[in-house]
């Protein structure tokens, strides 16, 4: 089913465009910048990696004025990815992946994991730039939009307009990038392609649906050159779900809105990809694991429900007859060769950490 709500809103737009920018490509860009705060439901299919081709992943994107947060819900089994043969790929855990971007970090969590990673500039899906550009990017908004690049003045621009289409060229040295912008569709792209050397590259190719008086992508191909000839798409996005500008959309977004709850341990990874420390969420801020700890005593705060129900089931099976005999290497070995289903030894010996910081309590 497609639903798509949005608020009314007033465009006041210059009928010159701004520093070369044709005011077609203005226009189109206003649209996409209205959209503050939404909802959308799509998925995805790859027709070109041998290791998941044709799966349908299933993903939910939310932003807000500061963020923005997607969750990847895996195929129609939950399965976040597949080897050629189909089986489940060999993964750390394969459980719903679930992302904040906020004042870029980018935060990380599988549901129902103990701990949670952050990594500066992170990137993440910004679902509003869906049929803007000729592939399905990572960069927000701001930054695939044409007016806000900080390179725009190395391109010349031309327009022509073939009935209701108008037709937007950005040129530099032998590259060209175009779009068909239509203005009876809501002054959507339609298609939007790359060519070098005049031949092409990258090509996207957009079905709108109008809903509520605004026109959003429902289907949108990609395409590249080196896949089938560009004859067929490598990659097919569909909404089945829009819910743009609602006046209950929340406006901001924090660890709790991807399941990061009180006492999630996070590590903290640098610049170089490497784990720089490894912190507590209290519920509000990141604190030292001896700080959290003290106040937990104290009964300052508590472990959030789903952390709490793990840690008592985990505590359950060590006061277990036998059970505090064993030591945390044992109990950490025992729990590596016998990884839970949709975990994996190395998930485990991460688990195993949480698990021996459990006794403490």
């Amino acid at each position: 089913m497609w639903v798509l709500q949005l608020a009314s809103a007033v465009f006041v737009l210059s009928a010159q465009a701004g520093d070369g920018v044709p005011s077609a490509l203005e226009i189109a860009e206003h649209f996409r910048l209205s959209f503050e705060t939404g909802r959308v439901e799509w998925s995805d299919v790859r027709h070109d990696r041998a290791f998941d081709r044709g799966f349908e992943r299933f993903n939910t994107s939310r932003f807000s004025m500061d963020g923005s947060v997607h969750v990847n819900n895996g195929d129609a089994e939950g399965v976040l990815a597949r080897n050629p043969d189909g089986k489940p790929a060999f993964l750390p855990y394969q459980s719903a992946l679930h992302s904040l971007l906020r004042d870029n970090v980018l935060w990380i969590h599988h549901e129902g994991a103990s701990d949670a990673d952050t990594r500066p500039r992170g990137l993440s899906v910004d679902i509003r730039t869906l049929g803007m550009s000729y592939r399905l990017g990572h960069s927000p908004l701001t930054k695939t939009l044409w007016t806000q690049r900080s390179d725009i003045k190395e391109w010349t621009f031309d327009e022509k307009v073939e009935g209701a289409v108008h037709i937007v060229n950005a040129r530099r040295g032998n590259e060209r990038r175009t779009w068909w912008i239509d203005t009876a569709r809501g002054w959507n792209p339609v298609r939007v392609a790359k060519f070098i050397d005049g031949e092409l590259r990258n090509e996207s190719r957009s079905e709108l649906k109008l809903s509520n008086g605004t026109w959003f992508p429902v289907r949108v191909d990609y395409y590249h050159s080196k896949h089938a000839g560009g004859r067929e798409p490598y990659q097919t996005v569909r909404v089945s779900y829009a819910r743009l500008n609602a006046p209950d959309d929340p406006l901001f977004f924090g660890p709790a809105d991807i399941g990061i709850e009180a006492g999630t341990l996070v590590k903290i990874h640098g610049e170089n990809h490497q784990v720089r420390e490894i912190l507590m969420w209290d519920g509000e801020n990141l604190v030292k694991q001896r700080e959290f700890a003290a106040r937990v005593r104290a009964g300052e705060i508590s472990f959030g429900p789903n952390l709490s129900r793990k840690m008592a089931k985990f505590q359950a099976m060590e006061n277990r007859p036998g059970g505090k005999a064993k030591t945390a290497n044992q109990t950490s070995a025992a729990a590596a060769t016998q990884p839970a289903a949709g975990e994996t030894p190395d998930r485990r010996k991460f688990e195993s950490a949480w698990e021996r910081y459990t006794r403490e309590f």
